[in-house]
């Protein structure tokens, strides 16, 4: 059996002993297109309804600022609907933001062959010619998350060359803009100037929204904006916690009593905003009694979850006394709640010194975050060795928490380490058995492992939601079909296996790998120019495709034709060649010199044969 990437296998050549019994190779071999027509001419409402959840999700992140996960749901676009000018557009983004000149300009390029009349290439190509630099633009981030936003600022405006941002940094620049004083109206315009220009996309309606629950005067406009965001699949989590933060900080009077029955009708477990209404309801005020000791105050202000507050009273105590401990433990509990983990972890170590064991359980709460944001930061680089190492320290603080364990699962499956990936996930839903994220990542591990039927069944368990952010179910159900028909083969039924593969093909007609395995039975038939018309046929409607190159040039190695499988190798961008790749790669050159040294020694020229299979293979 010969592996493909992802862990997908298909059966070694074996000489059928005879002709399959299934459609005709001519007449096949015609019909592939209409294949291909029906496949993509046809989509069922659910592929179309993830899509639009996928297009969702790729704004939400890009917006973030989180490259990274935008780029995990274009990707996941691609493989429903490989010529999405929506998210080849988006990849442009991800690689425009990362400063990468070179792959964004493949992206914009295969953008304008699928759709020449996109109005959005134009702006992608002026960012392109300018895309700044990768390290100006991580500062600013580092810069923002901790908290020190004119500098951030700056470092935008200097990524941008002092130009308006372009639109994949907008959001996140506007954001840190609006947050400065000197820059609160110009970030708050910008970010209603984005909701103007792209009216459908949630994200941008989502950070105005929360941007006018900052102000007291406009925070019952924001939190009615929030309430709606609330309902739309991709942000509304994320509305939905704005929301309540922005009913706890609300300067509240009985005629918003409606704004807090809204919000517990949908979630009548809020005992925090429960406590808000009954205060009002009973005329009760939620203003503070009048003065106090600053630490008591301070505390009671968390209580309430009023952190800016709460930040105001133990700054005072730590004017009075440098070293107070239990101001410097209130910090660092407000710093983690706003989640500027490497602040509080820096607080609690210091109200820790001395032996103080109170503020253990906070002091470890804020490492293991400190060390995931780390991570992720060292993800954003692309330094995976040292977000592996970071989170490998994370999880051995908390090994319960299931983020760092899912995001090193994550680590390890992009690596190719499945084994170690799964038991990660099966580490984090033995605790925690509706985890989506572990799920998820547990159903594509066992997939590229080629056991599609634990896989499926594993997919059961998944919400609508859940299956529509996974977008590679239909993958799991082909590597289903690959299994089967090499069962079929193995057992002596080519045609049933053939039949097998030809309706997989309906349903995945841009699958490369149902193409070899199709094109290796033609192969083992004798029918080579059938065998190469079946990964041509793939290779027309999408010639940059790697794995569509790969697959290829697999089936070149296996008839022979080393130097053709070479060509497609080299046509692979080298930023998107695997390690397996590159082995097949190695391996082809071997055969194409030791073939020529064949064809030399038979000519006579026996000395300059062995001069050719003593040269070293090019790096």
């Amino acid at each position: 059996m010969s592996t493909h990437p992802h862990g997908m296998t298909s059966p070694r050549p074996t000489r059928l002993r005879r002709a399959p019994a299934g459609l005709p190779s001519a007449r096949w071999l015609a019909c592939l297109g209409l294949f291909a027509t029906l496949g993509a001419a046809n989509p069922a409402h659910a592929q179309a309804d993830a899509a639009t959840a996928l297009i969702e999700q790729g704004n939400y992140w890009q917006s973030q600022g989180r490259a990274d996960l935008a780029e995990e749901s274009w990707r996941k676009l691609l493989s429903v609907n490989p010529q999405s000018a929506d998210a080849m557009y988006g990849m442009a983004q991800v690689e425009l933001s990362r400063g990468n000149a070179e792959p964004a300009r493949s992206w914009i390029a295969r953008l304008r062959t699928a759709a020449p009349n996109d109005p959005r290439l134009s702006r992608l190509q002026q960012q392109a010619q300018n895309p700044g630099q990768g390290s100006l633009l991580q500062r600013a981030r580092a810069a923002a998350r901790a908290g020190r936003a004119s500098e951030a600022v700056q470092l935008y405006r200097d990524q941008f060359d002092n130009r308006p941002p372009p639109e994949a940094l907008a959001l996140e620049y506007y954001q840190t803009l609006s947050s400065t004083p000197q820059g609160a109206d110009e970030g708050r315009r910008g970010i209603e100037q984005l909701v103007r220009e792209y009216p459908e996309n949630a994200s941008y309606k989502l950070a105005l929204a929360q941007l006018r629950t900052y102000s007291e005067a406009t925070r019952r406009e924001g939190i009615r904006s929030l309430a709606e965001l609330s309902k739309q699949p991709t942000v509304g989590a994320a509305a939905r916690a704005s929301w309540r933060q922005a009913l706890i900080w609300l300067d509240a009077r009985a005629p918003d009593m409606p704004l807090y029955r809204e919000f517990l009708a949908n979630n009548q477990n809020d005992t925090a905003v429960a406590a808000r209404l009954e205060a009002l309801e009973s005329g009760r005020t939620t203003a503070a009694s009048g003065p106090g000791v600053p630490l008591g105050e301070g505390y009671r202000a968390l209580d309430r979850g009023d952190p800016a507050t709460a930040e105001q009273r133990f700054q005072q105590a730590l004017r009075a006394k440098a070293d107070d401990s239990e101001a410097l433990g209130g910090l660092g509990l407000v710093r983690l709640r706003q989640e500027r983990f490497a602040e509080a972890q820096q607080y609690l170590e210091q109200a820790a010194r001395g032996g103080n064991t109170k503020w253990n359980s906070a002091l470890q709460s804020a490492t293991y975050w400190n060390l995931v944001n780390q991570a992720r930061a060292a993800q954003g680089r692309n330094d995976l060795r040292g977000a592996q190492s970071l989170l490998e320290r994370a999880v051995r603080i908390d090994a319960r928490e299931p983020v760092g364990q899912v995001a090193l699962a994550d680590l390890r499956a992009a690596a190719g380490e499945l084994p170690q990936a799964e038991q990660g996930y099966r580490r984090v839903l033995e605790s925690k058995p509706s985890d989506g994220q572990a799920l998820r990542g547990l159903i594509a591990v066992l997939g590229r492992q080629g056991r599609a039927d634990e896989a499926l069944e594993l997919s059961r368990r998944l919400t609508p939601e859940q299956a529509a952010q996974l977008g590679g179910l239909r993958d799991i159900q082909v590597e289903q079909a690959r299994a089967k028909a090499k069962q079929q083969a193995d057992a002596g039924d080519a045609a049933g296996a053939q039949r097998t593969l030809e309706d997989a093909m309906l349903a995945a007609p841009d699958s490369p790998w149902v193409r070899l395995d199709l094109a290796n039975i033609y192969r083992r038939q004798g029918l080579v120019a059938e065998a190469r018309g079946v990964m041509e046929g793939l290779l027309m409607s999408q010639p940059d495709m790697p794995d569509a190159l790969f697959a290829s040039a697999l089936l070149a190695s296996e008839t022979g034709d080393a130097a053709a499988g070479m060509q497609y190798l080299e046509r692979i961008p080298a930023g998107s060649r695997t390690r397996e790749m590159a082995a097949l790669q190695r391996r082809l050159w071997a055969q194409s010199q030791a073939q020529r040294a064949q064809a030399l020694a038979r000519q006579g020229q026996v000395d300059a044969a062995r001069q050719l299979l003593g040269r070293p293979r090019p790096r």
